[in-house]
């Protein structure tokens, strides 16, 4: 049986009860072209059922809500999404932020080493040029 490896594509989840409420959920759903209800159980609290091109399908807290890459929406297991998924990059400005920060601080380091790199090596050569004059005045070879 032949086997397949899944193209690599950016998508965009939230998770329900983690990332934002049902009805910020909701509203990101509707507003991109995708259909959803919410409903509220006493057993289960809110849920969200999705219209997806299999039929409605339910997403229950915990569970993530993907946006596909032909703009269709489906509810994805926890499990199942972090076996499948690793985030992109920073999700705000503030983790963005923290990133830049942290690179800005690693060019800063990598500067210094570079400096510190280069005033040893120019030590070295200046003491390796006074030990040439030095053995050859006093008639010292340091050759074969």
């Amino acid at each position: 049986m032949p086997f397949f490896r899944k193209i690599p594509v950016v998508i965009e989840a939230r998770c329900l009860g983690l990332e934002g409420s049902a009805g910020a959920i909701r509203d990101w759903i509707m507003s991109s072209g995708g259909a959803c209800r919410l409903l509220t159980t006493p057993h289960d609290g809110t849920i969200i059922l999705i219209e997806t091109l299999e039929g409605t399908h339910r997403a229950d807290v915990g569970d993530w809500v993907i946006k596909g890459v032909a703009g269709e929406f489906y509810p994805c297991k926890p499990r199942v999404f972090e076996q499948t998924y690793t985030s992109n990059g920073p999700d705000t400005e503030a983790e963005l932020a923290e990133e830049m920060a942290t690179l800005a601080r690693h060019i800063r380091l990598i500067k210094g080493v570079e400096l510190l790199m280069k005033i040893l090596v120019d030590r070295n050569t200046r003491m390796a040029e006074r030990l040439t004059r030095r053995t050859t005045r006093a008639g010292l070879s340091c050759g074969a």
